[in-house]
């Protein structure tokens, strides 16, 4: 099950769609093909934390997410052929 989301994010030129939720994880869903694209969770041995607001950083593959402990976590996304 998905946990209620508290933010959006969207890059309309490669159909992408990032949901930040409480459970820490940042979920990728492509708007395309209605599947998910990517799973993001926090770095290992962080506590996980609410994250509460995510982006898509304008001109990358770029996802950066804000957490309730004060961190900023950027991931590194590329779209999969395989899912597109």
């Amino acid at each position: 099950m998905i946990p209620p989301f508290n933010a959006t994010s969207s890059k309309a030129n490669q159909g992408l769609i990032a949901t930040a939720s409480d459970d820490g994880m940042i979920i990728v869903y492509n708007q395309s093909s209605h599947r998910l694209e990517s799973t993001l969770c926090p770095p290992a041995g962080k506590d996980i934390s609410e994250v509460k607001i995510c982006r898509f950083l304008k001109g990358s593959d770029i996802i950066v997410g804000a957490d309730m402990a004060g961190y900023l976590n950027f991931y590194a996304i590329t779209p999969s052929p395989r899912k597109n």
